[in-house]
């Protein structure tokens, strides 16, 4: 079964872009956030075994996981803040370019 084509766009109004296809690629966000919680997790792991724990558990392991992530985690710590910031423009973008057309249409 074939999933049915959009409806074409009233006249005078152009079709909205087509999703930008992400062929195996993860976003950078997430990946950045999986590695955080994946070193947090080992650091957790290895104060457990050389005796934290409770409290000081915690923030040993979020100390210590917090300066490895600074260091190692860096060029993905860069590639999702240029990823959200990209998104952000492209939403200010199109509220402008929206912001724009209204105010184009407007009769007064």
């Amino acid at each position: 079964m074939s999933t049915p084509a959009p409806p074409p766009p009233p006249p005078g109004e152009e079709p909205p872009p087509a999703p930008q296809a992400r062929a195996g690629r993860a976003h950078p966000f997430l990946l950045y956030n999986l590695a955080r919680l994946t070193v947090f997790a080992i650091v957790l792991g290895v104060c457990y075994l050389l005796g934290f724990r409770g409290l000081p558990l915690l923030l040993v392991s979020l100390l210590v996981s917090g300066a490895i992530s600074f260091v190692v985690l860096r060029r993905l710590a860069d590639s999702a803040g240029a990823s959200f910031v990209g998104a952000w423009r492209r939403m200010n973008t199109r509220i402008d370019e929206r912001s724009r057309s209204e105010d184009d249409q407007d009769p007064s």
